[in-house]
C-alpha cells in the first residue's frame, strides 16, 4: 500500500521547516558564540538536521514511526529560534500527520 499524499505533504513541510531552522540556528550560533550563548542553538541545529533527513524519507513515502515526535520537536526548535515560517510549517505538518487517512496508514505500517 502506497503512502497517502497527505503524509508526503507533511514530509515536505517538515523538510522546509528543518532547512529554515538549520539556517536560523547557524546564524544564531555564529552571531552569539562569542558570548557562549550560541552553544544553546546547537540543539536546535541538530533537531533541524534530523528533521530534514526524516522529512526527505517521509516525502518519498517511507514509513517513519517517529514522524509526529520529530515534528513536535521541530515545532519547539522553530519557536526557540524565532523561526515563524518554520513554526507555521510545523503546525501544518502536525495537522497533516493527524489526518485519519494518514493515521490509519501509519497504524497499518507499524504492525
Amino acid at each position: 500500500m502506497d503512502a497517502p499524499q497527505d503524509y508526503k505533504t507533511a514530509g515536505i513541510f517538515m523538510m522546509i521547516s528543518g532547512i529554515l531552522t538549520v539556517l536560523v540556528s547557524l546564524s544564531l550560533i555564529f552571531s552569539l558564540i562569542w558570548i557562549l550563548v550560541g552553544c544553546f542553538w546547537v540543539l536546535t541545529l541538530v533537531v533541524g538536521i534530523f528533521e530534514i533527513i526524516l522529512g526527505i524519507g517521509i516525502m518519498q513515502g517511507q514509513f517513519k514511526g517517529g514522524a509526529k515526535t520529530v515534528s513536535i520537536l521541530g515545532l519547539i526548535s522553530a519557536f526557540f529560534c524565532g523561526n515563524l515560517i518554520g513554526l507555521v510549517l510545523e503546525i501544518l505538518a502536525i495537522v497533516w500527520l493527524g489526518k485519519p487517512e494518514v493515521n490509519n496508514w501509519m497504524a497499518l505500517q507499524a504492525e
